[in-house]
């Protein structure tokens, strides 16, 4: 509804300046603005519906990050579906509004005049694609995880990232650091977002700015000095007070050796 509240104003915009083009191409500007309004506003009806599915569709392969292969099939299905929604407008609006036969319509429409309809399309297909790009590095959801992975969005791509791989996160101003054994992913989320997803996976705050996965942590630091947890690929995490004391009730260790 939100694209189309968009696309609409823009339909009415083309027409008009179809309409004003045409206007000033005709001899001395002697062409009836009636009745180029009615061969506009007809000749592109169909795009009143077709402009916001194929923005919605741009849309949708961008923010899922489809493959080119799924990504060209959608496309042929929806360069077909809007074909025959032109023709069917031909055949029932355009050529009974005009009282000829659909046929000698047919007939008349040579493929050139088909250009405009290939520019739209390919218009309306690439602005779904920008603003699907925009709203991902815009709009990242920390819940937009499914089956234990978290799509990690940057301007460029998006990094699928198995939450068993994650033995920490960590907080970096208006992100949070995932760390593996193998890299860290930059996530546009609040540490206390990724405290609930994370929490049903064994993750533990063990300082304000970190979380570790319980099951990775190797040794513990005891005595003095800035206390800390050893993870798995030798990642080393400061803990607080509150941390020990939540390492101590999970590991039923005295809360001094944490």
């Amino acid at each position: 509804m939100r694209i189309a509240r968009i696309t609409t104003p823009l339909w009415v915009l083309m027409i008009l300046v179809f309409i004003l083009a045409s206007y000033l191409d005709s001899e001395r500007g002697t062409a009836s603005v009636w009745r180029l309004t009615q061969t506009y506003g007809l000749g592109f009806l169909a795009w009143l519906v077709a402009a916001p599915i194929t923005v919605f569709v741009g849309f949708e392969q961008s923010r899922r990050q489809l493959g080119w292969f799924r990504i060209s099939i959608e496309i042929c299905a929806l360069i077909a579906g809007i074909t025959l929604l032109i023709l069917a407008i031909m055949a029932f609006v355009i050529a009974p509004y005009w009282g000829v036969a659909p046929a000698d319509l047919f007939a008349g429409n040579r493929l050139r005049e088909w250009i405009w309809d290939l520019l739209i399309f390919a218009v309306a297909l690439l602005s779904g694609h920008v603003l699907g790009t925009a709203y991902a590095v815009a709009s990242p959801d920390s819940a937009d995880n499914e089956g234990g992975k978290i799509l990690v969005r940057s301007a460029s791509r998006v990094d699928i990232v198995d939450i068993d791989d994650i033995v920490a996160a960590s907080a970096q101003g208006n992100y949070v650091a995932l760390v593996t054994d193998r890299a860290e992913y930059l996530h546009r989320t609040t540490l206390g977002e990724m405290k609930q997803l994370l929490a049903q996976y064994g993750f533990v705050q063990v300082h304000r700015s970190h979380l570790v996965r319980t099951d990775a942590i190797e040794s513990v630091k005891r005595g003095g000095g800035v206390p800390h947890v050893l993870l798995q690929g030798g990642k080393q995490i400061p803990v607080s007070h509150s941390g020990r004391q939540a390492l101590s009730a999970l590991f039923e260790i005295p809360s001094a050796a944490a």
